[in-house]
């Protein structure tokens, strides 16, 4: 699968996307820009090389509150949908998707 194409699209105009016979998929954001400094390290984009830091910093302590599962490649099945296991344990599943 091919993968990394960035489109850069007005807001206003009509676009057609062609694929021939050929199966795609798409991901489509949305944003306004921050008018601002950008800086990226890794996964991570944050406004300064400080907040760069201090992001790995606190990622390295307990990765952004720790991983809940017993497995560092925990699967769910595709039976169980979607959900978020919130700190504490608290499961949240979307409205109307019981």
């Amino acid at each position: 699968m091919e993968s990394g194409f960035l489109v850069e699209v007005d807001s206003v105009q009509s676009i057609q996307l062609l694929n021939g016979n050929n199966s795609g998929r798409i991901l489509l954001l949305q944003g306004r820009p921050i008018q601002g400094p950008v800086v990226n390290y890794g996964p991570f984009v944050m406004n300064t090389e400080e907040e760069i830091r201090q992001t790995y910093q606190d990622y390295q302590k307990n990765q952004f509150g720790g991983w809940p599962w017993p497995r560092p490649d925990q699967i769910h099945s595709p039976d169980k949908g979607r959900f978020a296991l919130h700190p504490k344990g608290q499961e949240q599943i979307p409205p109307g998707k019981l």
